[in-house]
This record gives structure tokens, C-alpha cells and sequence, in this order.
């Protein structure tokens, strides 16, 4: 399977942090919405549409309610992606989760406008966000739940399952991580 997603477009007015997990389940957004909150953000979800395919047919706005545990995996199932979009301590974001194949995408894009510390090469200023990325990820809450994650800013990733593959197709990846 190889996928293509360019999340750049997502939010025109600055550059996007991407945080792309692929994973063999659904990562459930309730889980990622309390791991938000208890860092410390508050998120407000504005906007819930399915579409039919990367070309955004079949658009339908769906309410938090509606989107409830089997609805959303049953949209996934469907071949259906999600875009949740929304806010968290001024900083945009979209959440976009897909199916193919068997592998499950999760893909956040976060608005880096407010976020200027965070660019294209670790640092000493990102180098904390990347470490704390990478914890949350491998800790107890996510780690059954994620194959492979790709951090970066402007991140575009062609999954493959043979690593190495994977790596040499993408691009502006700062920090891989590996779920053995």
C-alpha cells in the first residue's frame, strides 16, 4: 500500500506540524482528546465532515454526537475519511483519520503560527516538543495503538511496510518513531 498525503493545505495562513501515525487499529479521537486536556489544553472541536476520497466528494458535516464510538469506525470501514477540526490554546488543528488496506491513518496538522519555536530541523528550542511527542506516543496510553509516526513540519509520508522504503519515499520527517 502506498499512500500520498500532502497536509500542508490544510490550514493555508503558516506552516503545519504534522504528527502522521499509521497503526494497525483505530486510535480512538476521545483517547487523543483526554490526552490533550490532561497536557493542559483545552480543545474545542468547531467542525466534523466525512468525505468520500482526497478530492472531497461527498462532503458531510457530521455533530460530536453522531460521531460516537461505531459511527466513526463504521465511516472508516466505509472507506470514508474524518476531518475534525478545531482549536487548542489559540493553535488550529485538524485531525484527518482513514482506512486503507487494513492500516489505519491518523494524521494531525497544527497550525504553527503560535508554535514559531517548531521548523523543519531539531533544535535546542523543538527539541523538548519532539522528546514529549515521542514519550506520549511511546507511553501506556498509545503505545498498542501505533505502528509507525512521523514528525515533522510540512510532513509528507508514503507509507510502506518495508521501513526503509517508507523512509526514502517521504519527506520533511524530523523524528521517526518505531513501535517494536
Amino acid at each position: 500500500m502506498t499512500n500520498t498525503y500532502l497536509l500542508s493545505e490544510v490550514i493555508p495562513i503558516a506552516a503545519n506540524f504534522n504528527i502522521v501515525i499509521y497503526s494497525g487499529d483505530i486510535i480512538d479521537p476521545d483517547k487523543l482528546l483526554r490526552i490533550v486536556r490532561d497536557k493542559g489544553f483545552e480543545p474545542v472541536i468547531k467542525h466534523i465532515e466525512s468525505i468520500k476520497n482526497w478530492e472531497y466528494e461527498d462532503a458531510r458535516t457530521h455533530t460530536i454526537l453522531e460521531m460516537l464510538a461505531d459511527p466513526f469506525s463504521a465511516l472508516l470501514e466505509e472507506g470514508r475519511i474524518i476531518l475534525i477540526q478545531g482549536e487548542a490554546k489559540l493553535n488550529r488543528f485538524v485531525a484527518f483519520f482513514s482506512m486503507e488496506e487494513g492500516i489505519y491513518l491518523t494524521s494531525i496538522a497544527i497550525n504553527t503560527q503560535h508554535l514559531d519555536y517548531l521548523d523543519d530541523t531539531l533544535n535546542e528550542r523543538s527539541q523538548p516538543f519532539y522528546d514529549a511527542l515521542s514519550n506520549l506516543l511511546l507511553s501506556s496510553e498509545l503505545m498498542n495503538d501505533f505502528l509507525v509516526a512521523a514528525l515533522g513540519v510540512e510532513v509528507v509520508v508514503d507509507y510502506h511496510t518495508d521501513p526503509n522504503k517508507m523512509m526514502r519515499n517521504s519527506h520533511n520527517v524530523v523524528k521517526w518513531i518505531f513501535n517494536t
